[in-house]
């Protein structure tokens, strides 16, 4: 999980809080994101920009967004995110829900999704 406070600093407690896992709206938030982006890929038309959540959050996809987009840079550019918490998924939610989570992600095809990386 990434985020960003004003002061740049991660709020502990927010980072340390555990998360309960509702695998209904999972698997409707899977559907609505996957419609999206399909709806979104069939009427492309022009230059078209590819980019995932990772390269926002560690500002690599920056310098390629304002070169497609035509304009200078920001000097220096906008942060990045900072990460809360380390790469496995399974450590934001409570312990009772782990296997729901892999039984999820195994049955949509997406058990990569467990690490961010």
């Amino acid at each position: 999980m990434y985020n960003s406070f004003p002061a740049g600093e991660a709020v502990d407690a927010y980072a340390a809080d555990l998360v309960r896992f509702d695998t209904d709206y999972f698997k409707r938030y899977c559907k609505a994101q996957h419609g999206t982006f399909a709806w979104y890929r069939k009427r492309v038309q022009g230059k078209v920009l590819f980019v995932n959540y990772l390269q926002v959050a560690d500002g690599s996809a920056y310098p390629r967004c304002t070169v497609i987009l035509g304009v200078a840079p920001l000097d220096p550019p906008p942060p990045g995110r900072r990460r809360l918490n380390d790469g496995d998924i399974l450590d934001r939610f409570h312990p009772d829900d782990h296997k729901a989570i892999m039984d999820c992600l195994t049955d949509s095809g997406r058990r990569r999704w467990r690490f961010e990386k």
